[in-house]
């Protein structure tokens, strides 16, 4: 008997719609496995998406105000582009996410579920946030990828919208502080523009990110040309080196942990943080703060901020929030957030010594866990 060629069919791949029985291109299942496999339930609301983008002629997108915010809303407006929406852009941060106008249409984008019953789409990856899902929207929270860009980058790909490979690799690296010393101390056009974003001016970082959303959106971010770029940070690294002189004041030594009181700083330097890190040892790191509105330009001093991670060159371990941060969150009933390297708390002032202790153990249990294992 004559051997035939065995053929894949779209029946047998798992989670993939039936095609009248036609066979897809050569290594179309290989591929699909492994954005299942890491992405979980994309391939299905991908198509939620595109329903919602179609059902909105007018769209408004709420992001997060960094590199992962972004290049999540212009990869977005790609998709609404092609579709023939038209995209408005408004930028918060996660504490602010509720007094944001939430309305019909609305996408959001990198930032914690808001509290709303407008019919919105959200979309994040910190960890955290699953347990809202599924709720009155449609969306999801994946913290298994390193950024909120790289989730919509496999979405926007199953309905036809192809993204730029560069970006979705350096906003995961930053997003995630995965980096080398020589990309801290060296930044490429991303860690620059990442740094542009946040300056003391908040009107201008507004109005300077919608500007990076419409500059060459064909295209890559790392493609960008822009002298305002460039200018901010310029003055980012003079801010930072001179907050650098600031932060050497705040610091306390703890065996292994390095921590970091920097309650009187606007604007926490995390590029000095990184710096710190890439001249100490320590392997556990806490920046403890006020959270700033930056709308008001205040300390909000009924509020202590926890950030807790691992050194960044240096991650044997990545349970920081599910070791850490949850079972704190649970205890004491205050808002977390974080990915599986890094994570944060945001406490009322009198409990911030409870809290400061029990992140102290927990780090302390987590070094004696490594050194038995």
């Amino acid at each position: 008997m004559k051997h035939l060629k065995h053929k894949r069919t779209w029946k047998q791949v798992p989670h993939t719609r039936v095609r009248n029985n036609k066979s897809f291109p050569a290594g179309r299942g290989k591929v699909k496995r492994t954005c299942y496999k890491n992405y979980g339930s994309i391939w299905n609301e991908s198509f939620k998406l595109r329903e919602f983008i179609k059902e909105n002629p007018t769209l408004k997108i709420v992001t997060h105000t960094d590199l992962d915010g972004l290049a999540s809303a212009r990869m977005i407006k790609k998709l609404a582009d092609k579709l023939g929406s038209k995209v408005s852009i408004e930028t918060t941060e996660p504490g602010d996410i509720n007094k944001s106008q939430l309305k019909d249409g609305t996408i959001v984008l990198d930032l914690p579920y808001p509290q709303t019953d407008a019919k919105i789409f959200h979309i994040d990856h910190h960890k955290g946030n699953e347990q809202y899902l599924p709720t009155k929207y449609s969306g999801l929270t994946k913290s298994k990828s390193p950024s909120a860009a790289g989730i919509i980058a496999a979405m926007t790909r199953r309905v036809g919208i192809k993204q730029s490979p560069s970006d979705i690799k350096y906003t995961n690296k930053i997003d995630s502080a995965n980096l080398t010393k020589k990309e801290v101390l060296k930044p490429n056009i991303y860690g620059k523009l990442s740094m542009a974003l946040h300056t003391d001016d908040f009107e201008g970082d507004k109005i300077f990110f919608n500007k990076m959303i419409f500059q060459n959106p064909a295209g890559s971010m790392g493609s960008i040309k822009n002298k305002e770029l460039i200018k901010r940070y310029n003055k980012k690294e003079i801010d930072s080196r001179n907050a650098e002189k600031r932060l050497a004041k705040h610091i306390t030594k703890l065996d292994n942990v390095f921590i970091t009181d920097i309650k009187s700083f606007t604007d926490p330097p995390r590029a000095n943080v990184f710096k710190q890190q890439a001249a100490n040892k320590q392997q556990f790191f806490m920046l403890e703060t006020h959270p700033f509105d930056r709308e008001t330009k205040t300390l909000d001093k009924t509020k202590v901020k926890f950030s807790v991670s691992q050194n960044i060159f240096n991650r044997p371990n990545k349970s920081i929030f599910n070791e850490i941060i949850k079972p704190i969150m649970d205890k004491e009933k205050v808002v977390g957030y974080g990915h599986d390297g890094i994570g944060g708390l945001i406490v009322p002032a009198e409990k911030a010594l409870s809290v400061k202790k029990q992140i102290i153990e927990g780090i302390n249990h987590e070094k004696n866990k490594q050194k038995t294992s």
